[in-house]
């Protein structure tokens, strides 16, 4: 295993030593939480604690064995086909799952391990081609918009953390790089399922890793089975089509689903066909109806003039029923510590100061 950081190149046992030789005073807080995390994965316990993000729900704590890992970073080793010297840019915080693992793959395939501070636009550091990277939707939106040249250099980019708009999908289909939508997490040890996103084997579904498998709950939302997991089963809130034991079709949140007159609806789908027509960050969601119970409702991020002309252009992408019958703006939405847009949160301020 290598690993730069800084412009320096150390193998695990230096590395160690020069983290351990910083002056915390001094210390970047990136590299803090690095130095945690290496400490917490070389000490004698069996296991690690894990932060969740908190876009889903509360953040909380959680407890996974560095036996369970161990085994999730050797799927995701597999799967890419990593090998011995294969250079990976871990851009993510490592004081949540995603950015964990990255650190345990290269440690466990003797990776090369780059090293960065997590940045809204990782690919602006890029100097040299990188067989793999992990990154967020935005991440990836934003080195497409101002370094292309750079995402190019990526062999093979996994994209997790949040759903990826229509105009992304598009970007995405003409790379050169091989690009994949990861479904996992924080409970999961990251990705469990991978959707193909372009190239001859590009697919509008995920599919399982080995040792996975899946089933449905009376609700049809998502239960997970996998080798690896301390846990024998995982029951989540994803309502899905699911297209065999192994592969399915995501369409939203138990905990979003919108009943609108007896008509079930799935904000995230809604969301995914409008989102090349809005420029500023949204959300689909309900509020009371006397006459339907709930009605759609659209919340932009910004001023009122984004409202201007808006409705006409949604009409020319979405049918009567899925037509937001309101549109509020919120000046800022509240985000996680990496960016993801806290739903909840959002939702329960706005609903709380339209009320007041």
């Amino acid at each position: 295993m290598k690993l730069i950081i800084q412009n320096k190149t150390y193998n695990k046992d230096a590395y160690v030593n020069w983290i351990q030789n910083q002056h915390q005073d001094s210390m970047p807080n990136w590299i803090k939480e690095h130095l945690a995390f290496t400490k917490e994965w070389l000490n004698e316990k069996d296991h690690i604690n894990v932060h969740t993000s908190g876009s889903t729900g509360d953040p909380k704590w959680m407890r996974h064995s560095k036996t369970s890992v161990i085994k999730s970073a050797q799927l995701t080793i597999d799967y890419f086909g990593l090998k011995e010297n294969d250079r990976l840019l871990l851009c993510l915080p490592i004081r949540f799952i995603a950015g964990k693992l990255m650190f345990v793959r290269a440690e466990q395939a003797k990776l090369t391990l780059e090293i960065i501070a997590p940045t809204s636009n990782p690919f602006e550091h890029i100097n040299d081609d990188i067989d793999f990277i992990a990154v967020t939707p935005h991440q990836l939106s934003l080195g497409l918009a101002k370094c292309p040249e750079n995402v190019d250099r990526c062999k093979k980019i996994l994209i997790g953390g949040g759903p990826i708009s229509q105009k992304l999908a598009d970007q995405i289909a003409s790379l050169n790089s091989s690009c994949y939508h990861s479904y996992g997490m924080t409970e999961t040890i990251t990705h469990i399922a991978i959707k193909n996103l372009n190239g001859p084997k590009a697919s509008d579904a995920y599919h399982a890793l080995p040792g996975v498998s899946f089933k449905l709950d009376k609700e049809d939302a998502l239960i997970i089975k996998a080798a690896h997991l301390d846990e024998s089963e995982i029951i989540t809130n994803d309502i899905v089509n699911l297209l065999s034991s192994t592969s399915f079709q995501w369409l939203g949140r138990r905990d979003h689903v919108i009943n609108s007159g007896g008509i079930k609806l799935h904000p995230e789908q809604i969301e995914q066909k409008i989102a090349s027509i809005i420029t500023t960050p949204f959300l689909i969601a309900a509020e009371k109806n006397d006459t339907f119970g709930e009605q759609l409702i659209l919340l932009l991020e910004g001023e009122e003039k984004l409202k201007i002309g808006l409705r006409e252009r949604l009409a020319t992408h979405l049918g009567s029923i899925e037509l937001p019958k309101a549109i509020y703006t919120v000046k800022q939405f509240s985000r996680t510590e990496n960016g993801k847009i806290k739903r909840k949160e959002i939702l329960h301020h706005f609903f709380k100061t339209k009320r007041d």
